[in-house]
């Protein structure tokens, strides 16, 4: 990375602090643009790439690429399959205070319903990959229905994704020593492990569908150094959130 690159950088994420607390999106703004800039896009290429998110949210990771130099940016918020209104309402005012509308598309549907012809450098599922077909997400694994459902909704992420392109994946994995142990996760009291697959399940999925060279990473607190944070066996006692990223072929 050049001078240059990391005085853009640095000014991105400065910015994505200043944005998130004057809009009381971030209570924690800090650690928020720490878990993007060293773990979730820490290796991704953001500067002039074209980048798709599934499942947007409030916007958080579309601002982050767009402060950090993507050319455009697609975010996918299907707000009628049951996303409230109010996350969608803080990402427009976000997208306006960023001064970034000439780069953000928000697109108010699911990814099936996303027509193919546009390529995108960086596809982006942050906790959403489990919602795509979350009644067939259950049964993965173990109903080849729905893994046939589910390699129809990769294939055509595929075809939206740019030769030599990387799609990044965050979730949990569908099990932590909590709920192995029939107690609620006091890191993560909301989730429900069982609507969730593990990092190995879809690195498969992806493969088969064209993706290819998987690499797992295990997620660690922000504010504490990585090591040995980064550790499965460590994850799997906290909130066992993984990264999975893989590129499709040039």
């Amino acid at each position: 990375m050049t001078v240059t690159q990391k005085y853009v950088r640095s000014l991105g994420t400065k910015r994505f602090i200043e944005l998130g607390r004057e809009l009381g999106l971030l209570k924690r703004g800090v650690s928020t643009a720490r878990y993007f800039e060293r773990q979730f896009f820490r290796d991704v290429d953001l500067d002039g790439r074209s980048v798709l998110e599934v499942g947007a949210g409030n916007g958080l990771a579309s601002v982050w690429a767009a402060l950090h130099g993507a050319k455009t940016v697609v975010a996918l918020e299907p707000t009628a399959d049951g996303a409230t209104g109010r996350p969608l309402a803080h990402f427009r005012r976000l997208v306006q205070r960023a001064d970034a509308a000439d780069v953000i598309s928000i697109v108010e549907k699911p990814v099936q319903d996303l027509p193919e012809g546009q390529c995108f450098d960086v596809v982006v599922l942050r906790h959403s990959v489990n919602h795509l077909d979350e009644p067939m997400c259950i049964e993965l694994g173990r109903s080849p229905r729905a893994r046939a459902a589910y390699l129809g909704i990769f294939r055509h992420l595929f075809a939206l994704t740019a030769p030599g392109g990387v799609v990044v994946i965050a979730d949990c994995s569908s099990r932590s020593f909590w709920s192995d142990i029939g107690l609620t996760n006091p890191f993560a009291t909301t989730i429900e492990w069982h609507k969730h697959q593990t990092p190995e399940l879809w690195g498969d999925l992806l493969r088969s569908v064209g993706y290819v060279e998987p690499q797992i990473e295990w997620m660690y607190h922000p504010l504490l150094p990585k090591w040995p944070f980064g550790l499965r066996s460590l994850a799997y006692f906290h909130s066992n959130l993984f990264r999975l990223k893989m590129r499709r072929p040039s």
